[in-house]
């Protein structure tokens, strides 16, 4: 499958990066990472059909300049672009995320290794940072983890490295499947990865991690409510503050109880008890 890159600027960058988010989820933005110009989208060439186009051109923000170029290419391609583009994340100098090619830094308490393969998850936007800040706060020794919708693996990856018994990761994309089982092996960490989607979820849970978008979370909150333990826990992400009322009533509805969230440039992690 072959992939068309939207390399979107805007000046200034704030708030108008924002507003890039909401496009891309109305639109058929597959994976999404910040650049320090906006955002780096990327479309399914087949289901490209022009309108993702249309709505850059009619940017709604008068006092912003926008523009983009875009660029064709296949998921082989996709760690060159990586390694041109993206440096090494720091989660408050307690997590560091890299690449392979990307020197070690022995001053963190974890690194972890990602080498994507279109996977939505390199720790570069907003939500994987929360997520993993909300990670490493958490004491997950022992415990079994779900990572709902895993794409590279990174956070199921970190939840072992923390400790966890067992953390299995599921995602529908074959490529984010196979790339989440690369970089498994990688960190030198069992999970184990299935492809598919919520027909997956057959045991229950310490702790659920679900990093996806705020139609899916909705959708699949109950089916968290069945497969999260007596006193477990669900951490969601993937949505902005001002969805954080919707998902919480959602969640409270099912028997969860909010505990409480966490935000950056108001995308949130939002933390819920059974």
């Amino acid at each position: 499958m072959k992939y068309i890159a939207y390399y979107v600027s805007v000046e200034p960058l704030m708030p108008a990066r924002e507003l890039l988010y909401g496009i891309c989820q109305m639109h058929q933005v597959e994976t999404l990472e910040d650049s320090d110009q906006g955002i780096v989208a990327f479309i399914p060439a087949e289901e490209d059909d022009g309108t993702f186009k249309e709505a850059l051109e009619n940017f709604p923000l008068e006092d912003v300049q926008l523009s983009y170029e875009t660029m064709e290419f296949s998921p082989k391609n996709w760690n060159l672009l990586w390694e041109q583009n993206f440096d090494p994340i720091e989660v408050e100098e307690k997590v560091r995320v890299r690449a392979t090619f990307h020197q070690a830094d022995e001053n963190f308490p974890f690194e972890i290794l990602i080498d994507p393969k279109m996977s939505f998850g390199t720790g570069h936007h907003q939500t994987t940072w929360l997520m993993l800040k909300a990670l490493f706060d958490e004491d997950l020794q022992g415990k079994e983890v779900l990572d709902m919708g895993c794409g590279t693996g990174i956070l199921g990856i970190f939840a072992a490295k923390k400790g966890a018994s067992q953390v299995l990761g599921i995602d529908i994309e074959p490529w984010a499947a196979e790339n989440a089982r690369e970089n498994a092996e990688k960190n030198q960490v069992e999970m184990p990865v299935l492809l598919g989607g919520d027909e997956h979820i057959k045991e229950q849970y310490d702790l659920i991690i679900a990093n996806i978008n705020r139609n899916v979370l909705l959708e699949q909150i109950p089916l968290y409510s069945k497969h999260v333990k007596e006193g477990g826990k669900l951490f969601m992400s993937g949505f902005y503050k001002m969805d954080l009322e919707k998902i919480t009533e959602a969640a409270e509805a099912v028997g969860f109880k909010f505990i409480s969230f966490i935000e950056k440039e108001d995308w949130v992690v939002a933390r819920f008890k059974k």
